[in-house]
């Protein structure tokens, strides 16, 4: 999917062309009517410093641009309040400033909740949800922004079509909701469900969901045969598919029910949006994810590599059946509320050659393939860091700080709690599956001891949920 702009200041941001079928999810004018034309919705952005006057740009699509100049018809000419294909008011859109067009409608609502934002209607914006292409000119028919469905742009020019490059994947129009920027402005184009659990946001910056407790860390869409065995089972293929996600947070989580989908079964019928299907993934009971580590789930096959001291399963469903670009993962909670998400973008869809991508610093960065990263050779690492560590296991303390409070293992076989705390104590104990292999409701008092001799060796992570003082989480080691 390409999106170019010859223009210095004006950037086509958000371009719904297919609304969302499922209630009134699609209603993105917000006229209390899901409609399939005037729902759609072109968001253009003045990225400069200065005002942009667009009054008299025209809006094409395929069916209607001609470039001899006053032989073609727009499908909208901004300023236009008659549908006469003359503007007959002056539009100037301020640094940063928002301007929306609509397929139709009544834009009252919107306009009250974003009074800053430039909304228009037309007849008819007519987009098609597949194969689309979309010319913008300036008043003197300059060409300023021009957008091409079926042109999937590579790092080094290649286009869909090229015979160098046999397998190609984008971004579908036709997504029920809407392709956007992420970061505004300057990213790539993704899908927006993808990108924070909702179908489109005319008028607004996306912004990712508050929180961010859980954030995707790493995904392998398109394991190789020869060199993509992930999973330390020997082979490679489709079943070393993975997603790693990232507690970030001081505090362990419990994720036990949470689910995950991709786009193929989210939308049900192709059409609808829901959670009710059946997940690629429902996360197994008791799992937890300690604070500042890892969970991993691969498509399948015998879980055998080095995965650090990472949360691992395979999936639920069978496989995670990532398609190699073009796809999204959606996360939801055990009550099917939206947790995190992935978006395809056109950048990542140039990285389904056999590696990983992942966020560079772990955690904080952007994606980038990963092994272009400085130093990296390995094509990925599911469990841990780029350079091979493991997530740091962070201890929640709470308000346990400054309680002095102890605890390790003794002798192999023996947990020992040392302190002096009132109020009930409740300990936990879970496996490196995020299993709970242990529980006992006990009181500080001096030195409690607990007999872990028919536990196998490993790592493990400590619970303590004190009724005073919060939750201590502490690792473990048993040789």
């Amino acid at each position: 999917m390409a999106s170019t702009s010859f223009s210095a200041q004006l950037v086509l941001n958000e371009a719904l062309f297919d609304p969302a079928s499922v209630g009134l999810a699609g209603d993105a004018n917000r006229d209390g009517t899901r409609s399939s034309d005037n729902d759609e919705f072109l968001e253009l952005i003045n990225s400069g410093n200065t005002p942009l006057d667009i009054s008299g740009y025209k809006i094409y699509d395929a069916t209607r641009f001609d470039d001899i100049a006053n032989t073609d018809d727009p499908r909208h000419v901004i300023g236009d309040t008659d549908n006469d294909d003359v503007a007959d008011v002056s539009v100037i859109l301020p640094a940063g400033g928002i301007y929306v067009v609509f397929g139709g409608g009544d834009l009252t609502t919107i306009k009250a909740a974003l009074p800053n934002v430039i909304f228009e209607t037309c007849s008819s914006l007519g987009l098609t949800n597949s194969g689309e292409i979309l010319t913008i000119t300036d008043a003197s028919s300059n060409v300023v922004i021009s957008f091409n469905d079926d042109e999937i742009p590579y790092a080094d020019g290649r286009t869909e079509g090229d015979p160098a490059m046999p397998e190609t994947f984008g971004l579908e129009a036709g997504a029920n909701q809407s392709l956007t920027r992420y970061p505004a402005v300057t990213g790539d184009f993704g899908y927006h469900l993808g990108l924070n659990g909702q179908y489109q946001s005319p008028g607004e910056l996306p912004t990712l969901p508050t929180g961010g407790d859980l954030i995707i860390n790493e995904i392998f869409v398109r394991p190789g045969t020869n060199t993509g065995d992930a999973n330390g089972d020997g082979t490679g293929g489709v079943e070393n598919e993975f997603l790693e996600i990232i507690n970030t947070t001081n505090q362990a989580i419990d994720i036990s029910g949470y689910k995950f989908f991709d786009r193929t079964n989210l939308f049900l019928d192709g059409v609808s949006a829901a959670f009710s299907g059946t997940p690629r993934h429902v996360v197994p009971a008791s799992t937890v994810i300690p604070a500042g580590e890892a969970y991993v789930v691969f498509s399948g096959g015998t879980l055998t590599a080095d995965f650090g001291i990472a949360t691992v399963h395979t999936a639920s469903s069978g496989l995670l059946s990532l398609t190699d670009a073009g796809d999204f993962m959606v996360i939801s909670d055990a009550n099917d509320n939206y947790v995190t998400g992935f978006g395809s973008n056109s950048v990542v869809d140039t990285w389904n050659d056999f590696r990983s991508y992942t966020r560079s610093p772990d955690i904080t960065g952007n994606f980038v393939k990963h092994d272009a990263i400085d130093g990296v050779t390995a094509r990925f690492s599911p469990g841990k860091k780029i350079d091979g560590t493991n997530f740091s296991a962070a201890l929640s303390v709470g308000n346990f700080l400054g309680k002095n409070i102890k605890v390790y293992v003794a002798n192999n076989n023996t947990l020992r709690i040392e302190g002096n705390l009132e109020g009930q104590n409740n300990l936990k104990i879970y496996n490196i599956l995020g299993r709970k292999v242990f529980q006992k409701t006990f009181n500080i008092k001096n030195t409690n001891s607990f007999n872990l001799s028919e536990m196998a060796k490993g790592v493990y992570l400590i619970n303590i949920n004190n009724s005073l003082y919060g939750n201590l989480n502490k690792k473990i080691l048993i040789k």
